[in-house]
Parts: structure tokens; C-alpha cells; sequence
């Protein structure tokens, strides 16, 4: 698989879509973006080179969500999280189950993709492990609905 990737413009704070990454000597030199189109009857085709300092990279998990979104770093996602908590009444089970829809926002670590800053607490801890369920599992079953740059109102604000 190709990686696949987008930019955040720090500055024009607009998300795009990469066309080329500029490396030498293993340093970034520059990204190329998709700009849009730049005539009104949308024919030609704009990309801009922007410096590695004025853009966010973030890559594809290489994912789509229930919709058929494709799932990047810095998405934030929607999923249902399932969790037990102790029953405060004596009975059996003594667990009672819950069901919520939670949100998370998509990181990647050294091209290793992971869910964090949890909307609320939740279940699916760094590992990413819940019963069956693992990182694939519950990116597929989720809802891309913004991200950590254009949607902040959607994760939890710590301090």
C-alpha cells in the first residue's frame, strides 16, 4: 500500500490533500498540495509548495469508517463503546452494561495508529483492546465526524 496523505495549512488553517513530499538527505524539504481548482469552470487544476514549517502531515490509517470516509491521523472519530460497572444493587449479574457513543481522535506513534483523548472515559484503553474488538475493528464499525484542527469542540478539553 502507497501511504496517503493530507495537510493541515497552519496558516490558511484549511485541510488538503498531499500530491508530493519533497525529501533529501532523509530531511523534509517541502509539500506539494492540492490546491483546488483555479478557474470557475473548474478545468484547471492548482497545487501549491508549501514549507515543511507551515503544514501538519498526517497520514491515512488506511481505513474507511462505516460511511466509507477514509480514516486519518487526527480524525476525530464516533463509536459506541460498551463497558460494564459494578451494580450497586445485590443481584445477578453483578455487572450491568452500558452503551454510549463516545469520541477519540486518531494518533499515530512511529506508524503505529491509536486512539486518544477520549471524550469520556472509556473502555478501549491504549491498546486498543476490548473483548474482540481491536483498532481495525472499532475504526470500521466507527464515524469519522471532524477532526482535532477544524472540530476542537469535539474532544475534551483538559485544565
Amino acid at each position: 500500500m502507497i501511504p496517503k496523505y493530507r495537510a493541515w495549512l497552519k496558516d490558511d488553517r484549511e485541510m488538503k490533500n498531499v500530491n508530493v513530499i519533497f525529501w533529501k538527505d532523509d530531511e523534509l524539504k517541502a509539500i506539494n498540495v492540492d490546491m483546488g481548482f483555479a478557474d470557475i469552470n473548474n478545468t484547471i487544476k492548482w497545487d501549491y509548495t508549501f514549507m515543511p514549517d507551515k503544514v501538519v502531515l498526517m497520514q491515512s490509517t488506511g481505513l474507511k469508517d462505516i460511511n466509507g470516509n477514509e480514516i486519518f491521523e487526527g480524525d476525530v472519530v464516533k463509536f459506541e463503546d460498551v463497558f460494564e460497572k459494578e451494580s450497586q444493587r445485590d443481584c445477578s449479574p453483578p455487572f450491568i452494561v452500558y452503551r454510549e457513543y463516545n469520541h477519540a481522535a486518531v494518533f499515530n506513534n512511529n506508524l503505529e495508529f491509536f486512539l486518544s483523548n477520549f471524550e469520556k472515559e472509556s473502555t478501549i484503553d491504549s491498546d486498543i483492546k476490548y473483548g474482540d474488538l481491536n483498532l481495525t475493528d472499532v475504526l470500521e464499525k466507527s464515524e469519522v465526524v471532524g477532526n482535532i484542527y477544524e472540530n476542537k469542540e469535539l474532544m475534551k478539553v483538559e485544565g
